[in-house]
């Protein structure tokens, strides 16, 4: 018995060594993912296959759990799917749960838009959606019986053509109902975003209190929208939110976020180009412009949420200020001293091509080489109005090869057309990517918009060649 038991538990040991050995050599990412999400493309033939979920690629193979408990796998079932994220930013799934099949329960609140010629058994009209009323539906009728207009509540099965079979109906009391719409915006008013709109086929009244957010696109023509509000007796929605999901076509480049000061700004009014953190930033009248902590001005701080255009410039959808010229926001940079003030350090030095203001109250630290053209430096400080830099300390590492590893750290702005090996743009520096970068994408994504911490090696052109990045969201 002794020997059996020391033979099983060797080839125990066996068998996970190389269970490891594989997933080692299969070249994946051994990092865990998860999506959750609507099934939009399953393979032509059964279940083994790539799934498209919610945009992204789900490898599933003959190993891969399938749960259909709760509905089957079909385009349009949700689902959550569990494995391991690959390279190329697929999932090569090990497990997959619907959560909501085409047949699920479903719930519809809204007004009755249409009823049967005779009596209530028949097909109704909620919302926009078909109910089916049969013999064994329950009909709630402790707050009236339903008629043209009344707003009730259905519960039921959804069908394969989007209509619900109901198995209740309840009437509601009040004069208003919470709606909600999800849809393309179809038109707009001719002025503005005051008035009405149409989304989803649905009038949406738009007033001075709908609060509009734009961050992830502009509100126009052809934008992916979600509007909240009152549904009205007519089938219309008065929106107190609407949300934008996805822009047009024209704003349809990565959502990116980047911070900096603002260096230049439109020669009438804020409607223009604007540059900030050395970024060409088209602001339109649809942007949200948040100055709640300060007004606009050359040398503020700011945070800019858009959308990256082909030429990396981007389009505003939100931009708030954070800090006023005054409050001097920190900074941190390297690069190589191109310009030294004529008589001692105290002055303006010129450093990768910006100004920094070097004064008696500066710790300059050479101990392993003098302050010099040519010498790399790392600066920490303030930025100032004018976009030059008010140093606090400066460090002289020597030369580049004399500096060792540097840290970068801020927002993805331009990848490689194809893959991530390549040259990145992070926060206006060129990252070189090659083979032997690290890349940890356990958090998020590497993508524009994408947080990132960079480890690696200046190069003399103020570029950096990556060893590590670690993606943060």
């Amino acid at each position: 018995m002794r020997k059996q038991f020391i033979l099983l538990f060797v080839a125990l040991a066996i068998t996970t060594a190389l269970t490891r050995l594989v997933t080692y050599a299969d070249g994946g990412h051994d990092s865990g993912g998860e999506i959750t999400g609507v099934i939009e493309m399953l393979p032509s033939l059964g279940l083994v296959g790539d799934w498209r979920i919610s945009g992204r690629t789900v490898r599933v193979t003959a190993s891969t759990r399938i749960n259909q408990e709760h509905g089957a796998a079909a385009v349009g079932s949700t689902v959550e799917a569990k494995g391991t994220s690959q390279s190329d930013g697929s999932l090569r799934a090990s497990e997959i749960e619907v959560k909501s099949g085409r047949g699920a329960e479903i719930e519809v609140s809204g007004i009755i838009e249409g009823l049967p010629a005779l009596g209530l058994i028949g097909d109704w009209r909620v919302a926009g959606k078909t109910i089916h009323v049969t013999l064994s539906t329950r009909i709630a009728l402790e707050h009236g019986a339903p008629s043209l207009g009344s707003h009730v509540e259905v519960k039921g099965s959804r069908g394969d053509d989007g209509s619900i079979t109901a198995t209740e109906i309840k009437v509601k009391d009040g004069a208003e109902l919470e709606g909600e719409i999800t849809g393309r915006i179809e038109s707009l008013p001719a002025s503005g975003l005051i008035g009405d709109w149409r989304v989803g086929g649905k009038t949406v009244h738009v007033n001075a209190s709908t609060r509009i957010d734009q961050e992830h696109g502009t509100a126009a023509v052809g934008a992916s929208v979600e509007v909240k509000g009152t549904s009205q007796s007519d089938g219309s929605l008065t929106a107190a939110e609407i949300e934008v999901k996805s822009g047009t076509g024209g704003d349809a480049g990565a959502f990116i976020e980047i911070h900096g000061a603002v260096e230049g700004l439109p020669s009438s009014g804020l409607i223009g180009d604007w540059r900030v953190a050395g970024q060409l930033i088209h602001v339109t009248a649809g942007a949200v412009i948040n100055q709640e902590h300060s007004r606009v001005s050359l040398g503020v701080m700011v945070e800019v949420k858009g959308r990256s255009q082909p030429d990396h410039s981007i389009t505003a959808t939100r931009i708030e200020v954070q800090s006023s010229p005054g409050d001097g926001s920190a900074t941190e940079f390297f690069g190589l001293i191109e310009h030294l003030p004529t008589r001692g350090l105290t002055g303006t030095w010129t450093i990768s091509g910006r100004a920094v203001q070097v004064t008696d109250s500066t710790t300059v630290e050479q101990e392993s080489t003098p302050a010099a053209a040519g010498a790399f430096v790392e600066v920490q400080g303030w930025l100032q109005p004018d976009g030059a830099v008010r140093a606090s300390r400066i460090e002289v590492k020597g030369t580049i090869e004399d500096s060792g590893p540097v840290s970068v750290a801020g927002a993805v702005q331009d990848l490689p057309a194809s893959g991530l090996l390549g040259d990145w743009v992070v926060d206006g520096r060129t990252i070189h990517v090659t083979a032997s970068t690290s890349i940890n994408e356990d958090s998020a994504r590497a993508r524009i918009g994408s947080r990132v911490k960079i480890k690696g090696t200046a190069q003399t052109d103020g570029s950096v060649a990556a060893s590590k990045i670690k993606v943060k969201r």
